[in-house]
């Protein structure tokens, strides 16, 4: 023994490796190097007042190179000696054009307008270079040129977006309030006919705190009553997920045949890929009483989303094991509630306390509209575990029903006391892939609640 790492962590057993293996035989090197900034200008257009132009430019540039290299295992026979480099260079850069009408109109009347028109483009290269079979592994990845075996791979892609968008704030007395949003925003991931979505939105505050009847009460500070409803866009995905993309092989054809390059279809296109959109209400009350002792909110919320963006399982004969595609709708609905306090101020110390409370609903209101059994109902898709009227995250298994034990006469055949007994949901007297049910939810709890002090 010379102390170095062995593979394995027992002689012969080869299903569980040694943690320390791949720590004490290779190295790596990780360097990220960021530089940004944000410009604008703002202009006061001098022939209408309240008329002003703003541009923003937001320029973002980083590099990153990764280094492997890995060390001669001595024990082994084989040569396990390998390096490898990765350079990959990113730019982005978002420039936003922004338009604003401030205008008073009277003592109770106040509006204002903007407009926006805005571009941004996201940009990636990468270059790598891979050696195995090294001579010697002194020099690590500093001579890839060592490799008996030598490879290289270079990719790029760019995703562009546009936004155009219009908002009008308006304000009657200081307590009615209004706000209507419309955009429109493309990107350069979706298919060709459905590059762009329209995003409408409203919202409309009421300050009761500032009505007479409430206006010189001791208790009440602040008492705003708000209902929004607005639509919401997802563009995450990378770039070229409409499109069939074509990978490469190099692929030998008999003993001493030459290397040939093989080209193949790496994914399936989707030429009716597009944005997924999510169409919220909200209806809210927020407070303040006791002159700032006593605050919070209380909400509630119904987000419904539809044309999700999602990776579809695919039967293997069709050459592919999924797909991006836009599916169904999922509802999300709950209740948010904030308390926040001031339990003791003093001119020299203040304990504050939050507490926080949400309770979410989520579930599957439709898929694919199909029904090919005739039953009435749209069918579940349960080799992907999609289920109407359940949570996009279910545990779909057999129920858990004690343990078969000795002296017991219904245990079926290649089950012996000791096997997990499950239940027979269907009742046919025999456990099939039928006895299936959804026994729970994953990913998200059913409610969340918090409790946080500050001390000053």
């Amino acid at each position: 023994e010379d102390g170095s790492a062995r593979q394995f962590v027992v002689d012969g057993e080869t299903v569980a490796g040694n943690p320390l293996y791949a720590p004490y035989f290779r190295s790596n090197q990780r360097i990220q190097n960021n530089l940004f900034a944000n410009f604008y200008g703002i202009v006061q257009l001098p022939f209408v007042q309240g008329l002003s132009y703003r541009i923003n430019i937001s320029p973002n540039i980083r590099w990153v190179n990764a280094y492997d290299a890995a060390r001669q295992d001595t024990s082994l026979a084989n040569n396990t000696k390998s390096a490898s480099k990765s350079n990959t260079n990113y730019y982005d850069w978002m420039i936003e054009n922004i338009l604003t009408y401030n205008k008073k109109i009277n003592k109770a009347n106040h509006i204002d307008v903007t407009l926006l028109y805005s571009r941004n483009s996201q940009f990636v290269e990468a270059t790598g270079a891979n050696a195995t079979l090294l001579s010697s592994d002194v020099l690590g990845w500093n001579n890839l040129g060592l490799g008996e075996t030598q490879t290289v791979s270079s990719s790029s892609s760019k995703i562009q977006g546009v936004s155009y968008m219009g908002r009008i704030n308006y304000r009657l007395m200081d307590k009615y309030l209004a706000t209507f949003t419309i955009r429109r925003d493309g990107s350069s991931v979706f298919s060709e006919n459905h590059k762009y979505a329209v995003l409408p939105s409203g919202a409309l505050s009421w300050i009761v705190s500032e009505e007479g009847f409430l206006k010189n009460s001791p208790v009440v500070d602040l008492l705003k009553l708000r209902l929004s409803y607005g639509a919401v866009g997802n563009q995450a995905i990378s770039a070229y997920q409409s499109l069939s993309k074509i990978g490469t092989q190099r692929y030998v054809y008999g003993d001493g045949g030459t290397t040939s390059l093989a080209y193949y279809p790496m994914n399936m296109a989707n030429s009716d890929l597009k944005w997924e959109t999510t169409y919220s209400t909200n209806i809210g009350l927020d407070f303040e009483l006791l002159k700032g002792r006593i605050g919070g909110s209380i909400e509630y919320y119904l987000m419904q989303t539809k044309d999700l963006l999602v990776t579809r399982d695919l039967p293997r004969m069709t050459g592919f094991t999924s797909v991006w595609t836009n599916l169904g709708q999922v509802d999300n609905s709950g209740i948010e509630i904030t308390l926040n306090t001031s339990n003791i101020r003093t001119k020299d110390f203040e304990w504050r306390s939050s507490v926080t409370f949400s309770n979410n609903k989520n579930r599957i209101v439709h898929l694919y509209g199909s029904d090919t059994d005739g039953d009435g109902k749209e069918d579940d898709d349960i080799g992907n575990r999609w289920f109407i009227g359940q949570p996009i995250y279910s545990y779909f298994d057999y129920v858990f029903d004690g343990i078969y034990q000795e002296g017991d006469t219904d245990i079926p055949n290649g089950y012996k006391p000791g096997y997990v007994r499950v239940k027979d949901v269907n009742g046919e007297g025999v456990i099939t892939a039928d006895d299936r049910t959804i026994i729970g939810q994953g990913q998200q709890p059913k409610m969340r609640c918090g409790l946080v002090n500050g001390f000053s």
